[in-house]
This record gives structure tokens, sequence and C-alpha cells, in this order.
């Protein structure tokens, strides 16, 4: 089985779900250069039907070096710079790249089966809010595993920006 790529957003530069649960842990998140582990779980991630997409936010970091990226069931896992273009980039499909030197604001577009439900993105992918700079990273996360299930989303990362 191959393993997953990993499309990163390049060098150029909906509603809210209020509903899902978020967590962030780290001896002192409001450091800068500290590796942070934060989780989207609950919510409208408690049952989510195969092929489902939900979006939302999870406040990470104004900006961000993301390391790794976990799912306890097989998903598609997009981070955004902003909610706009997290919702212009919806109906693209995984298997269709995106366009180099674009504004696309895609920060990971990760697609985890099993066997690599854990992925270490080496080298990290950096990111930012580019809305109105907040924390807030915007999410898109699909259920590809064939069944309704219950996802967990796991990031892990190192705040640039405060």
């Amino acid at each position: 089985m191959a393993a997953p790529v990993k499309n990163m957003r390049t060098i150029f530069p909906a509603s809210v779900d209020t509903t899902v649960t978020t967590t962030s842990t780290s001896s002192t998140d409001t450091d800068a250069g500290v590796r942070t582990t934060a989780a989207i779980t609950g919510g409208t991630l408690a049952s989510v039907a195969s092929g489902a997409n939900v979006t939302g936010f999870l406040t990470m970091a104004k900006s961000l070096m993301l390391q790794q990226v976990a799912v306890n069931f097989q998903s598609r896992v997009r981070l955004y710079s902003t909610a706009a273009l997290r919702d212009a980039d919806a109906a693209r499909p995984y298997s269709v790249p995106l366009i180099l030197g674009s504004m696309h604001g895609v920060i990971c577009d990760l697609y985890l089966t099993t066997g690599n439900l854990t992925w270490i993105l080496s080298p990290a992918a950096e990111g930012s809010n580019m809305d109105d700079g907040s924390a807030n990273i915007y999410f898109s996360i699909t259920n590809i595993d064939g069944s309704t299930r219950s996802l967990t989303v796991t990031f892990t990362y190192l705040t640039m920006e405060i």
C-alpha cells in the first residue's frame, strides 16, 4: 500500500462549528517555540457518516509549524489559513493536486488510511491565521472509513507566534 501524499501550501501567500470539543496541552501554551498538542473530538465529530465532511476551526496558534497529525479512523484532514479558502477548496478531490503558485491557503491535506493513521510531517508544514490574526486554524475533516465513526483528530505543532 502506498504511503499517503502530503500536500502543503506553497510559499506564496462557513460557519463555525461551536459544538466541537477541543483540547490543548503543553508545558506553557502561551510560549512561542513550545511543542503543543491539540485535539478535535466530540460534537459534530461524534457521529460522522462515511464520506461526510465536517468543517470548523481549532484554536492552536497565530502561526505554527505542524509536525504530526493522528486520527483514530481513516480520514482526510485539511488545515487552512482562512475560512473562505477552506470553503472554496471544499469540492476539490484528494486526487487533484493544488495549483502551484495559487493562493489556496492549504496548510496541509492528508489522506490517512489503515496503517497510516499517524503521519509525521517532515518537513513540518508552516501555517498561520490570515483572517483576523487570531489563533484559530480552520479545518475540514472527511470520514473515509466506510462506516459511520466517532472521529478524533490530534495535531502536534510548534507555536511560532502567540
